[in-house]
């Protein structure tokens, strides 16, 4: 889930802990991230968009995310 305002973007584990997954108090590189999503064969392309920036955030993840329902499994 990302964070606006606070240049964050945090996961919530099934215990109900906040952890923060990446930040950029400076706003350099990730500017108001506004959304997240998961691409590739494996699932583990992170992209990062972000409302004040003109480019899509890209990172590998070590954890693969979830297909969007309208992917099926």
């Amino acid at each position: 889930m990302t964070l606006v305002g606070a240049n964050k973007v945090i996961a919530i584990t099934p215990a109900g802990k906040v952890e923060v997954i990446i930040q950029d108090p400076t706003g350099d590189l990730m500017d108001w991230p506004t959304n997240m999503s998961f691409g590739g064969p494996d699932l583990r392309n992170l992209y990062i968009g972000s409302v004040r920036k003109d480019y899509v955030l890209h990172a590998r993840s070590p954890i693969p995310g979830a297909p969007l329902v309208h992917q099926g499994r």
